[in-house]
């Protein structure tokens, strides 16, 4: 397998989808297994995030990765990889 590309986000759709459910940006950290600090850089746009912590994020607030992310084909490739 080839090494996953960073992958786009909707940081709009991100922090919408996960105030909506509910979630704190700590408890989507913690489900996800990362600081909430870094998080919180995926979620304002300032980072990006692995196509393997975007499908985590996607999990733990139980949307489709297409929800909050913008994908290319190899990139889906690569998501659907470590599904």
């Amino acid at each position: 397998m080839k090494p996953l590309k960073p992958m786009k986000v909707n940081y709009l759709a991100l922090r919408v989808i996960r105030e909506l459910s509910g979630a704190s940006q700590s408890g989507v950290a913690a489900a996800v297994g990362m600081e909430r600090a870094n998080y919180a850089h995926i979620e304002a746009g300032r980072r990006p995030g692995t196509a393997e912590q975007i499908v985590k994020i996607a999990r733990a607030l139980r949307v489709p990765v297409g929800a909050i992310a913008v994908m290319g084909a190899e990139v889906l490739v690569d998501a659907e990889a470590v599904a």
